[in-house]
């Protein structure tokens, strides 16, 4: 927890954290969450140096969450919404129907970055449904002189075929390299994200030598 809040001590994080089943990835996206705001998570891991204030928006998490951790979740995201002036947002399990409906469909890894782009500002109630979403909304928050932490767990509840279905690698890929890429390009990079994934999910969608 230290490592990452340091690591980002100076701008908002873009990293992908890749933990065997069972690392505490999830136990870590909690620990994100719950604290709201990236700053004061950075504080209560150690980190001594300024980090950057950006809101805490968790848009999709592992459905084998407890209650208590279900409700810390809900309750960060009406929270960033609210504080970003916005509503309407999309909820958990209408995203992960609308991955899966997408996922029926041949696209390429460009079409892919423009959905996860959208659905995080869909996510957070921002031109809900509209197909430019995901980059006006770094301009959005750049106006307003804010910034945001966008936290995604739970991916294998979504990706159960990962191994035979390249749409699901396709999909993926484009999250864990496309996005942060894009959101990195960003020159006010208002936009910060932060990955849970298993490893063997990053093998099965990633090729390297």
């Amino acid at each position: 927890l230290r490592y990452l809040a340091s690591d980002f001590s100076s701008k908002v994080p873009i990293a992908v954290i890749v933990g065997a089943k069972g690392a505490g990835k999830t136990y870590t996206f909690l620990q994100v969450v719950r604290r709201k705001n990236w700053q004061r998570f950075a504080q209560d891991a150690g980190s001594k140096e300024p980090s950057s204030n950006a809101l805490v928006y968790p848009i999709l998490h592992s459905v084998n969450l407890q209650v208590k951790a279900q409700t810390i979740v809900k309750k960060t995201r009406q929270e960033t919404t609210e504080a970003l002036e916005l509503h309407a947002q999309y909820d958990p399990q209408k995203i992960k129907d609308y991955l899966r409906d997408r996922l029926k469909e041949d696209l390429h890894e460009g079409k892919w970055r423009e959905i996860w782009l959208n659905i995080i500002a869909w996510g957070a109630g921002f031109a809900v449904n509209r197909d430019d979403a995901g980059q006006s909304f770094a301009v959005y928050l750049h106006d307003r002189d804010q910034y945001i932490v966008v936290v995604i767990d739970g991916l294998e509840d979504i990706f159960q075929k990962l191994m035979s279905r390249e749409s699901e690698q396709i999909a993926l890929r484009a999250l864990l390299q496309d996005v942060p890429e894009w959101l990195e390009q960003q020159p006010y990079r208002s936009i910060g994200l932060l990955v849970f994934v298993r490893q063997d999910m990053v093998r099965n969608a990633v090729t390297q030598n």
